[in-house]
């Protein structure tokens, strides 16, 4: 049975982060012109520095800044474990197989390149509610952007759908031509051709697209 390390051990063994800002000393900042001809540089930084630790329930590793790491180990879960720690697990976190909409192996890449949206790196996100999370929190404009276009593509096919059966009714015809539509694997039936690739991009499609990848 192991005994687990008290506070002062864990504050002892915490594993050095590099600092995530991105001035390094030496740094030149300006270089220097006819408006400030004095160059300028960073010529030395101080930090409170970072470590890191490890969610003891699914072992993901966060970097914190060294002044929270107290406070920080003192957080415990429900059955009175700490719910933080230095030690690395000896269990790897469960990852997900999910990547951000704007990850650039994401199917609509180009569109979203005409948009001038960039690109993510995040991948491995666990579940459709995380990358629900993760686009409201990191890419909020452009996820708007997305469900905007959806709903503005969704509305004109459901208004083209009805000029077409009340076009067909005006004529005598008792459906529109079933050629014009198509059913999707997804589940989604009587999608009219012209709106496949709005389709694509609705959430139930590709839900199950990621699902069926």
């Amino acid at each position: 049975m192991t005994t687990e390390k008290t506070l002062e051990e864990l504050l002892i063994d915490a594993e050095e982060a590099n600092d995530p800002g991105s001035l390094t000393e030496g740094r030149m900042l300006h270089s220097g012109n006819d408006a400030m001809p004095m160059p300028m540089g960073v010529s030395s930084l101080e930090s409170g520095g970072y470590v890191y630790v490890y969610r003891v329930l699914t072992g993901d590793r966060c970097r914190i800044n060294s002044n929270m790491l107290p406070m920080q180990l003192t957080k415990t879960l429900p059955d009175g474990r700490r719910a933080f720690t230095t030690e690395k697990p000896s269990y790897e976190p469960d990852k997900g197989t999910i990547k951000c909409i704007l990850h650039a192996d994401g199917p609509d890449r180009e569109h979203y390149d005409a948009l001038g949206f960039a690109t993510c790196k995040k991948e491995f996100i666990p579940s459709e509610y995380q990358l629900g999370r993760h686009m409201t929190s990191r890419h909020r404009v452009e996820y708007e952007t997305m469900n905007e276009e959806i709903a503005r593509a969704e509305r004109e096919e459901e208004r083209e759908f009805q000029r077409m059966l009340l076009q067909a009714a005006a004529n005598g015809v008792a459906n529109p031509p079933s050629t014009e539509y198509f059913d999707c694997e997804c589940g989604a039936a009587g999608i009219k051709k012209v709106y496949k690739r709005h389709h694509d991009r609705t959430k139930k499609h590709v839900k199950w697209e990621r699902k069926n990848a």
